[in-house]
């Protein structure tokens, strides 16, 4: 039944998690996202497309309020912006609840990880930019939700609508938070580029951060530690693996056509980074990190009202936020040579086939600088 949605399929795993006989799993397919494979134990009852979110996205609010946001120093220091996901993670804990979100696994395949108590919450900081593992999640929600636990559950728009889905109802104990997504770049992709690494400096890779900010937040910088002490670290721009993500070549394909990167959002809580906050609330730019909030219900409006004691907090607009955040409601439009990318990705070097695939043609290259050109008319 499932493989009716295959080709559009966003790997959220709600399928295989309602699946009543278990015959569905989710595996890798050959670009490295998770799709779910069907065994001949299937009974054909339906209840995957039921769940899945593709076939019919759960509906969501509309926005109750925008925000500035920044912790004190030292938590926007480990965070990727501003420190809110950590001070809305922790109010969760200090109830007694679960914080479900996405961590670094032992071989640094992103995979969500519950927390229960604040010394394992920094697992969950930080940008992981591939997409991460859900096997066996949805059931542990589940199960939480039925016994009381407030759980707060974080990941991209797809797969907290998958969750939705998954669940059938709202709970009162669940909070969800989603995140502006550019989309979600392939995890067989990170892990061909980390073992290159490895080849390279002939050493283990022993942790990777995507935004450090060594130099401000607003340098996007990757940082690989190596257990012979040796550090590898580039600017997004230096970096393939970090172009190919940010240029869009190296994403899903469904993210092309994202249905769930969208106003109204079905999670209570939005957030992201506020580029361009310069522009529209000069006084509070930081470039240690300020993050953009997007309350979209009564509970995310509640919880965020128990951590913004800890916050520097500054009302915003829709409009302010999408200035530097098109995707708040919308999707990417998937690089070109995406496919072709993909296509020879096994037989290539990652470093030297990404950048072959972005090299522009002289054509392109002029239609860009007119591009450019008339974006500063349009600004002057």
């Amino acid at each position: 039944m499932v493989g009716k949605i295959f080709d559009c399929c966003c790997g959220c795993g709600a399928c295989a998690a309602v699946c009543p006989v278990g015959a569905i799993r989710m595996t890798m397919d050959g670009n490295g996202f998770y799709k779910p494979a069907v065994s001949d134990d299937c009974i054909s009852c339906g209840a995957c497309l039921r769940v899945c979110p593709v076939e019919g996205p759960p509906s969501g609010e509309p926005p109750k309020g925008f925000f500035a946001c920044a912790g004190e120093p030292e938590r926007v220091r480990k965070s990727s912006s501003g420190g809110v996901f950590s001070l809305l993670a922790e109010q969760v804990i200090a109830g007694g609840g679960v914080v479900y979100g996405c961590g670094w696994d032992e071989n640094h395949t992103p995979r969500h990880m519950p927390v229960e108590n604040g010394e394992e919450l920094p697992r969950l900081y930080g940008s992981k930019y591939a997409q991460s593992n859900m096997e066996g999640v949805y059931p542990q929600v589940k199960n939480n939700l039925n016994k009381g636990k407030p759980v707060l559950f974080s990941g991209t728009p797809c797969q907290v609508a998958g969750l939705r889905k998954y669940l059938k109802r709202d709970y009162e104990n669940l909070i969800a938070v989603d995140f502006i997504c550019h989309g979600v770049p392939s995890a067989k992709v990170l892990k061909k580029y980390l073992s290159e690494l490895e080849m390279e400096k002939g050493a283990k890779v022993s942790s990777l951060t995507f935004r450090d900010k060594t130099n401000g937040w607003a340098e996007l910088r990757l940082t690989v530690d190596f257990d012979d002490g040796s550090t590898y670290s580039q600017p997004a721009s230096q970096d393939l693996y970090y172009r190919a993500f940010l240029c869009n070549l190296s994403l899903n394909q469904v993210c092309g056509e994202c249905p769930f990167n969208a106003l109204p959002r079905c999670a209570d809580i939005t957030l992201g980074d506020f580029w361009r906050i310069e522009r529209h609330h000069d006084g509070f730019a930081d470039d240690a990190g300020v993050s953009c909030v997007v309350i979209n219900t009564e509970k995310g409006q509640n919880l965020f009202e128990k951590a913004r004691q800890y916050l520097t907090v500054q009302q915003s607009t829709q409009a302010d936020i999408m200035d530097g955040n098109p995707f708040l409601n919308g999707h990417c439009k998937l690089h070109k040579r995406r496919d072709k990318f993909f296509a020879g990705l096994d037989d290539r070097q990652l470093g030297s086939w990404a950048e072959e695939c972005l090299k522009l043609t002289r054509m392109e290259w002029l239609g860009e600088v007119i591009r450019y050109r008339l974006g500063r008319y349009r600004e002057s």
